[in-house]
């Protein structure tokens, strides 16, 4: 063995250093907060900034097609700040104003369609109206959202007698053919005039 592979050789069951085998390290002391929990509760932290925020010039901001994410940095905070401040302050006004964004973006998306100049352009048109619809069919819905097809199903009770009653008739009326069946070939064996 040379010197290289011996500097190579590990412990059993150990990796490595430096391979995707070696153990990760374990992260401690995060805890989850729920929506009312943390900073947005009590105020301060990463939402902080937004206390003297009005969410309604937000809103309008983002209805004259501001990028939240510059809307955020304005703001001193982050776009997922942002958009959960949004949630819990003006959840309404907020959804809103998503749907009148997804509906300006299918709108453009679909002039784009028509306006393509090539087939790579065109598939990005597409995409993008797909998205669009997409954001909308979730978003909205009660306008936008597929609608489901009704399918009727009749049910019919039928009591146990009756069945009863239905199987005693179909087996009399079998036994009645069978009965004119072998009567006709009782009769054609008596009239020899029958025979070829």
């Amino acid at each position: 063995m040379d010197g290289s592979a011996e500097a190579q050789e590990t412990a059993p069951g150990q990796a490595p250093a430096g391979t995707a085998l070696e153990p990760r390290r374990k992260r401690v002391g995060r805890k989850k907060l729920g929506p009312k929990r943390g900073a947005l509760a009590n105020g301060k932290g990463l939402l902080a900034p937004l206390d003297n925020a009005s969410p309604q010039d937000v809103i309008r901001r983002l209805v004259n097609d501001e990028r939240s994410a510059d809307i955020a940095q304005s703001l001193g905070v982050s776009r997922s700040a942002l958009n959960q401040w949004l949630l819990v302050t003006c959840e309404d006004e907020w959804k809103a104003a998503q749907v009148a964004r997804a509906i300006t973006r299918k709108e453009s998306a679909e002039e784009e369609i028509e306006g393509a100049a090539d087939p790579l352009s065109l598939a990005r048109a597409r995409e993008k109206l797909k998205s669009a619809q997409w954001d909308l069919e979730r978003i909205c819905s009660r306008i936008f959202g597929l609608k489901p097809t009704q399918v009727t199903v009749n049910t019919v009770n039928v009591d146990a007698g009756l069945v009863g009653s239905i199987r005693e008739l179909i087996d009399r009326k079998s036994q009645a053919e069978d009965a004119e069946i072998v009567e006709e070939q009782c009769s054609n064996s008596a009239d020899p005039s029958s025979e070829v």
